[in-house]
């Protein structure tokens, strides 16, 4: 057996550095390749790092300044229990870098976070080969090479948009190394603490990191020596191993805890049924995925399993090596065939996602193969090296069979692997296959490890920018970013609450669905995983733009605006809807309190297929029942049709066919508004189904627009309102457009009437108003347009008051004779049982810990036993 290279974890610690370093300097060169600042004019924002993350780190930003509350934010939607957000998206540590990012440079924040993200899963995972690997040959160089090969592997730079899925990459080898040291030396401190930070870092992504760990444990206790089973029972250690992993958990508590309960309660995202069995994809077109250059996209693509040829081609040693026995090739070969089987049939990937149906990214576990196809790798070729050895043979056999099947691929989807595809493969196969075995025979020769060094850096790096490079025109333009800012930024200032007010504020313009978390405004638009369902469907009966989990503000909704407490639109647009306060200010001068009285809250109607319209008139009469009618129907006369005719067989004539199939149809509209007004318009079947302009102006579209919602415009006397619909992705048009005249006396009646009686009330900025209420004979219900949630606590002097839902809105019933201050003040459910449970757990970690300290510590690993790297 060769001894280790190192006496100490100093120069191994040293060798993880330069391959940290490498990876760091290799993403930051393709980052300055494509045009990322300063080296350009483009961010790194795209995809969910640009509508979610980014908005979310800007927000998170202010809580770490202490600008913002960790717990509830009224710039998420119209209101939000962030705490499950800042959990699920934003708990990584790394985002504390964040904090120290000046605002102005927040975007180059995100870039450096990126770049330090990949420089840390080469530092982690070189670190675990350099320990997983110590005793063969030339491990410092393998594990540094292949730490790089981790670091800018597919799932890596694919997903370098989705920033907690990396955190996963990093955490893995340090769990994995942790479960080393359980099994060679019975000591759990530090397993302890890996799974504590890899839940820390992001549990849903830690939850597969964690599956794929129990499953390298399960490795670990079965290929073991004899001597080292008659020493350790695999009962005592898989005891240990779960301990670990419940204080671990337990730790985490005070954040898994509230998360999961708003998981479950405003998602549903629990109990989910499973699927049926079924494949989800051609099992020979999965291998293409491990080559140079595959790409398939990212949304509804293959598993990302490229992290360079060298793994792929070394992995061959790992079976072929006459020094790993076959019990040990068995289970690596085992672990290999159930990540392949995981990816293609459907019930295991159902378990992988944490038994939830993706939407999109429907592999976000398969960073998992690489570490696999790594670690096997590096087990093989820093296996002992003797007389026998026969790794050319195993390599050249390997590389055979690569290269066939990519002639094979070649013939049946040769748009997935052309001329340039495959010689670029092949070239590299044949690079790195000599190289590798040169080594293997002259271990001393320098020359042959710098040149093997060159040629899998141009292989990562020239994959990483294939894929960047297709990236490129989706990345945000920094100075678009800015100028969206910047737009509001000078009114924001003015027209922001202040001094104890609460209104809403919304914008004439949308960049993403979380522009309130990006700007700081408490608006309406909202989109994550940890969204409120039942504030969804609340919002779109209203007639937004909302569906599942985002809702987004694309035009005036004059009652819902008001209802909400929209007081203010910012924009130039020129709509003439609100009142201008200036040039590119309107505002809403019937906006609603937050707190005001109604009657009997039974009253309050159920939202139906009635419509958003009819909704409006319901609830404004259940607010007030002298309340008069918000709208007037106006006629709409038959539309001038394209490529369509009616469809004889509908009894209601609202249904058109196209007559040719293929063609593009077109129904437009022409109607004479007799007077001057605020009108609403009502498209109820153009989900996903027509692009549609209003007055000339785009206004849905059959690519993004998944429900309907309501448009307002404002008109002059006989003044014509054009409609015009493009037909494209249907064979039919349904005739249902909906007009309707605003009724502005009513709603400015209404209006004064709720200001009139409501109670003062002053907000604290974060998550607690205080209201005056006075004395009054009979019981009151005081409504809010605060969303339901079981996390607020309701106060009436010092009694503790239950509230209660109304329409999906937080209200509160007020006793006769009852007149005092009443508080609302939020605070996460299940955060104070989480606390307890996450105090116990540290405790008794800091026991453990303080006792692992105090036992004799021997000599690094010298009571390691060989794992499937080294025959029994």
């Amino acid at each position: 057996m060769e001894p280790s290279n190192f006496s100490s974890s100093k120069p191994a610690n040293r060798i993880a550095f330069a391959s940290a370093f490498v990876s760091a300097l290799i993403m930051a060169a393709l980052f300055a390749k494509i045009g990322v600042f300063p080296f350009g004019n483009l961010t790194l924002l795209m995809s969910d790092l640009d509508s979610i993350y980014a908005e979310f780190f800007s927000e998170l930003r202010l809580v770490f300044l202490g600008k913002a509350d960790p717990f509830y934010s009224f710039h998420a939607g119209i209101g939000m229990n962030t705490l499950a957000m800042y959990v699920f998206y934003c708990s990584s540590p790394f985002n504390l870098i964040l904090a120290a990012i000046p605002e102005a440079y927040f975007l180059d924040g995100i870039t450096l976070l990126t770049i330090l993200k990949i420089a840390a899963a080469a530092f982690t995972m070189t670190f675990f080969l350099l320990r997983r690997c110590r005793n063969g040959m030339l491990h410092d160089f393998w594990a540094f090479l292949f730490g790089i090969c981790y670091a800018l592997s597919a799932y890596a730079v694919g997903y370098s948009f989705s920033l907690i899925w990396l955190d996963g990459m990093i955490f893995l080898p340090l769990v994995t190394a942790a479960i080393d040291r359980l099994v060679a030396q019975d000591r759990i401190a530090r397993l302890i603490l890996a799974y504590a930070l890899l839940f820390l870092s992001g549990f849903y992504i830690g939850y597969m990191a964690g599956l794929f760990s129990a499953i390298y444990f399960a490795a670990r206790l079965i290929a073991r020596p004899e001597a080292e089973r008659l020493r350790r029972s695999a009962f005592r250690l898989c005891l240990k191993f779960v301990f670990a992993v419940l204080i671990a958990a337990a730790m985490n508590m005070a954040l898994i805890l509230p998360t999961a309960y708003v998981l479950a309660n405003n998602m549903g995202l629990f109990g989910q049924s499973a699927p049926g069995f079924g494949v989800l994809f051609e099992l020979i077109d999965l291998p293409w995925k491990a080559f140079n250059g595959a790409f398939d996209g990212y949304k509804d693509s293959l598993p990302f399993l490229y992290a360079g040829l060298l793994p792929l081609l070394t992995a061959a040693v790992f079976f072929s090596s006459r020094s790993i026995s076959a019990k040990r090739k068995a289970i690596g070969g085992f672990i290999l065939l159930f990540l392949i089987l995981a990816f293609h049939l459907a019930p295991l990937n159902f378990i992988w996602h944490a038994f939830d149906h993706p939407s999109w990214f429907p592999f976000r576990y398969a960073f998992v193969f690489p570490f696999a196809l790594i670690w096997l790798a590096a087990v093989g070729i820093t296996a002992r090296n003797g007389a026998a050895d026969n790794t050319a043979s195993g390599i050249t056999f390997w590389a055979a069979g690569l290269i066939g099947y990519l002639v094979i691929m070649m013939k049946l989807a040769p748009e997935r692997v052309g001329a340039e595809f495959f010689y670029r493969n092949l070239t590299l196969i044949l690079l790195i296959g000599a190289c590798v075995s040169a080594i293997r025979t002259a271990p001393n020769r320098g020359f042959l490890k710098f040149a093997l060094a060159l040629i899998v850096i141009a292989d990562l790096g020239f994959n990483a920018f294939s894929t960047l490079s297709r990236y490129q025109a989706q990345y945000t333009i920094r100075g678009d970013y800015k100028r969206f800012r910047d737009r509001y930024d000078l009114d924001l200032i003015e027209r922001h609450p202040k001094n104890g007010e609460f209104y809403r504020i919304e914008t004439d313009s949308v960049r993403t669905y979380n522009d309130g978390m990006g700007l700081g405004i408490p608006g309406i638009g909202q989109f994550s995983s940890v969204s409120s369902v039942a504030q969804t469907a609340l919002l779109k009966n209203l007639g937004y733009d909302c569906y599942a989990t985002w809702c987004l503000y694309r035009g005036e909704n004059p009652f819902a605006d008001s209802l909400l407490g929209i007081r203010y639109l910012l924009g130039d647009r020129n709509q003439k809807i609100y009142a201008p306060v200036s040039t590119t200010v309107g505002e809403n001068r019937d906006a609603f309190p937050l707190v005001f009285w109604i009657g009997d809250p039974s009253s309050f109607p159920i939202a139906n297929a009635d419509g958003p319209i009819r909704y409006h008139q319901s609830f404004a009469q259940a607010i007030d029942a002298e309340a008069g009618e918000l709208y007037e129907a106006v006629s709409v006369p038959s539309g001038k049709a394209a490529n369509l005719s009616r469809d004889a067989s509908d009894p209601n004539g609202e249904r058109w066919l196209k007559i040719d199939s293929e063609a593009e149809a077109e129904m437009s509209y022409a109607i004479r508004l007799r007077q001057e007004g605020i009108y609403l318009i009502c498209l109820p079947n153009i989900s996903l189904n027509y692009d549609v302009e209003i007055n000339g102006e785009p206004k849905y579209s059959a690519l993004e627009s998944v429900t309907p919602f309501l448009s307002a415009v404002s008109a002059e006397a006989n003044e014509t309102l054009t409609i015009d619909f493009h037909i494209k992705n249907t064979a039919e048009y349904i005739d249902d457009v909906q007009i309707y005249r605003l009724n502005q006396t009513a709603l400015s009646e209404l209006s004064e009437t709720v200001r009139e009686s409501a109670p003062k009330f002053t907000f604290d900025g974060r998550r607690s108003f205080t209201i005056q209420l006075e004395a009054a004979d009979t019981a009151r219900t005081l409504m809010t347009t605060i969303p339901f949630d079981r996390g607020w606590n309701v106060t009436l002097g010092n009694a503790a008051i239950e509230p209660i839902a109304v329409e999906g809105f937080l209200a509160v019933p007020i006793p006769a004779g009852r007149g005092d201050v009443l508080r609302l003040t939020f605070e996460p459910p299940l955060l104070w049982l989480g606390t307890v449970i996450s105090l116990s757990g540290g405790l008794i970690f800091i026991i453990i810990a303080i006792v692992s300290a105090a036992r004799r510590k021997p000599a690094y690993y010298e009571s390691a036993e060989p794992a499937i790297d080294e025959p029994s």
